[in-house]
């Protein structure tokens, strides 16, 4: 297998294998790019590209906001219970729940896997899942069991091969079934391209000509010399710069042609290639318009904006958060599972919501606590049942005269 020359991070050389496609060595290949006129594109690099940091950003909260919840069957029926992933990475030098979840979710969307190091917990619980950052594992399958060998970055010269015992591995998107496909390795192109147009820009804003115009003689006026340019040019500065001069008439004894100098985005092709960018980030990461900021675009799902949230939860969040939900409820019991809860993230407004549970509750889905409960309200004292007993009893029946019901 050949070798290919690359630029580091640093600007020097290393060399890089050439894997083909169907090798299992392909997704390794994070570094480097197919030609040096490229940026290197790393998960650090294209961090520093804003759309790509939103895009991620968005996904990766969205879903930490999430309670993450472990259930047990019991029949038809489900009740929760506590388990380790209710606090998976606990202590002083641990992580919060949220934390822990948003670390996750920013291996898989940049990476496309995440890695799960096995460790006592602190708290007496079972197992802490440490997060490790991705570069350091290399994912194998010898004898039909997936094996990882895990390069430590403080001592990069020792290999140590550990199995599912040690590792808990959640896949992304995948060709072979081994491990994730390189999303950053297969969208270089347009990483890329985010990268210098960022660099482009920051070149213009440093280096770009800021001038207000160009002052030169009229057509039918001699040039002029070096000092008679320089005088004209001081002259017509003190007669008409400063808010002093505000509204002031000059005077002049020459034939001038001034000439605007003003560089815009629209001629240096700017604009277009930063909308070309968030749009191509956008599709990458199956983020809505509106959420990046992008509002020049219609909205194209059904109401609007409610609508967008709504697929974005169902088309992009889901494919994320269930993918994680599977691999966890494995290291559970046979009978236990784990679960996103979405309720909070895809309710209505408070009128919807009120709305509905008077509905839940006429129908007898819920009863009057539980849903009280949904609105984080307190259960009702015995007193306050009592006196909606009395208002449920039906009107006293009203008797005549002699005594018969009317």
């Amino acid at each position: 297998m050949g070798k290919k020359r690359a630029k580091g991070s640093q600007g020097e050389k290393f060399s890089t294998p050439a894997y083909s496609i169907g090798d299992p060595q392909f997704a390794a290949w994070w570094f480097g790019t197919d030609t040096d006129t490229q940026e290197s594109v790393t998960p650090y690099t294209v961090l520093g590209v804003a759309a790509v940091l939103r895009a991620v950003s968005i996904i990766s909260t969205t879903i930490a906001g999430l309670p993450l919840r472990t259930f047990q069957r019991q029949g038809e029926d489900r009740r929760q219970v506590e388990s380790d992933f209710d606090d998976p990475y606990p202590g002083d030098d641990g992580l919060t729940p949220f934390a822990w979840v948003e670390t996750v979710l920013m291996h898989l969307l940049l990476w496309r896997e995440a890695f799960l190091w096995h460790e006592p917990r602190t708290d007496g619980g079972d197992v802490a899942y440490r997060p490790v950052i991705p570069s350091a594992f290399k994912v194998k399958r010898v004898n039909g069991k997936r094996v990882f060998e895990y390069r430590d970055p403080l001592t990069p010269s020792e290999i140590q091969t550990v199995g599912s015992e040690q590792v808990t591995y959640i896949p992304g998107p995948s060709l072979d079934g081994i491990s994730g496909h390189p999303l950053l390795y297969a969208a270089r192109s347009v990483f890329s391209a985010a990268i210098s147009g960022d660099k482009t820009a920051q070149r213009m804003l440093k280096r770009g000509i800021r001038i207000g115009g160009i002052l030169s003689p009229a057509e039918d006026e001699e040039d002029w010399d070096g000092p008679t340019g320089e005088s004209l040019l001081e002259s017509i500065k003190a007669k008409a710069e400063g808010s002093d001069n505000a509204g002031a008439i000059v005077a002049l004894n020459r034939k001038i042609k001034l000439s605007p100098w003003t560089g815009n985005n629209i001629e240096a092709q700017w604009d277009e290639t930063r909308r070309f960018v968030l749009m191509e980030i956008e599709q990458l990461f199956g983020v809505p318009p509106h959420l990046m900021a992008d509002t020049e675009k219609q909205t194209s799902w059904g109401t609007g904006v409610a609508e967008q949230n709504l697929s974005f939860a169902r088309f992009t969040l889901r494919g994320w958060s269930d993918r994680i939900e599977q691999v966890l409820a494995r290291r559970l019991e046979a009978d236990q599972f784990c679960e996103f809860d979405y309720k909070g993230l895809l309710q209505g407004t408070p009128a919807q919501e009120i709305e509905l549970l008077i509905k839940e509750v006429e129908a007898k889905l819920l009863d009057i606590d539980e849903a009280r409960n949904v609105m984080n309200l307190p259960r009702r004292t015995p007193a306050q049942k009592a006196t909606a007993a009395l208002r449920a009893l039906p009107a006293q029946i009203p008797v005549t005269d002699q005594g018969a019901t009317a």
